[in-house]
């Protein structure tokens, strides 16, 4: 009984931090705290008690409506110096925004849940590490990405922005509802080009290859995603905090010239010549079986972020570098 209060009181502690979090960085609408009886539709749970999405009205927290960061086309593709990222037929997506085409094409809720510091057993009240005061890699960092549904006039699924991760940088993905599909490439340790699929349904879990690309399309949405992602001390990184760590998600290098176009009913993989000559097409991503030892049977990957001990989220880490020595 004992150990049932003190985690019913971790509990309440861990939810009231989380308030003052969304407080403080302005993401609630603190104008707005609504009645679950004052709104219809059907709500998703998001792996946390307290925390739900509705396809008609977003994410709440507690009764409190969030705001998310809308990414547009438009803010995908780029502009000027920016505008790298592969497209395939890029001219009908470019006329289509010369008419004012420029969908939303998901929401970022960035930083939903406090930082968690890697050597304390919760999360931290000041927001920890986002001010360059202490290294990213010091924390673990939590987002949510409900991504809508939808396909580009060039036959792409709606999408992320894909990018890079640092090379000592550790994400992990779980999809909560819909359906989205990650496309991973990278180099292994030898050299050698890879480049990997996976389809994920809720509960789905996929940790990232450390210093890989990877790029999320929408199978079935709204899909709603939650994201860990941390900076390992096994690689050298020398990033100040979380916004350079964001920074560099997206400005590193080019990304791989691959994409994932409908084809009817499926999909098909394409990309540039030089592309497909080095990569080739993406192959189904190897299951990863070391997770089950790492994120218990019916636990989500938010649970395992805001009560797993310390000891748990560093032997996650080692895993991973286990997992991926050879990618």
């Amino acid at each position: 009984m004992r150990d049932t209060i003190a985690s019913d009181h971790h509990r309440a502690v861990t939810k009231s931090l989380i308030l003052a979090h969304l407080h403080r960085l302005h993401t609630i609408d603190s104008c707005e705290q609504v009645s679950p009886g004052d709104i219809s539709g059907q709500y998703i749970p998001m792996g946390f008690d307290g925390v739900s999405f509705s396809r008609e009205h977003g994410l709440f927290i507690d009764q409190h409506r969030c705001t998310p960061t809308p990414r547009r086309l438009s803010g995908i593709m780029g502009e000027g110096s920016d505008a790298y990222r592969y497209f395939p037929d890029t001219d009908l997506l470019l006329a289509a925004r010369r008419g004012g085409y420029d969908p939303v094409l998901y929401d970022a809720y960035r930083d939903i849940f406090p930082p968690r510091h890697k050597r304390s057993a919760g999360l931290t009240a000041d927001g920890g590490g986002s001010d360059g005061e202490e290294p990213a890699r010091g924390y673990w960092y939590a987002d949510l990405v409900v991504y809508h549904p939808g396909t580009l006039p060039n036959g792409e699924p709606f999408r992320s922005t894909g990018h890079w991760n640092l090379p000592g940088q550790l994400e992990a993905f779980e999809t909560l509802a819909g359906r989205v599909l990650m496309i991973m490439g990278g180099y292994a340790e030898g050299g050698e080009p890879y480049l990997l699929y996976q389809a994920c349904q809720p509960g789905h879990i996929v940790v990232m290859p450390f210093r890989g690309w990877h790029l999320t399309y929408v199978l079935d949405g709204p899909a709603v995603v939650f994201n860990v992602s941390t900076e390992s001390a096994a690689e050298s990184c020398s990033n100040p905090g979380r916004q350079a760590s964001l920074a560099g998600k997206y400005r590193r290098a080019e990304p791989l010239a691959i994409a994932m176009q409908k084809l009817g009913e499926s999909y098909r993989f394409v990309g540039a010549d030089d592309a497909l000559q080095e990569w080739g097409r993406p192959d189904p991503a190897p299951r990863a079986h070391w997770l089950n030892e790492h994120v218990r049977a019916g636990e989500s990957l938010a649970d395992f972020y805001l009560y797993g001990s310390a000891e748990r989220l560093a032997l996650f880490i080692d895993a991973a570098w286990t997992a991926y020595r050879t990618i």
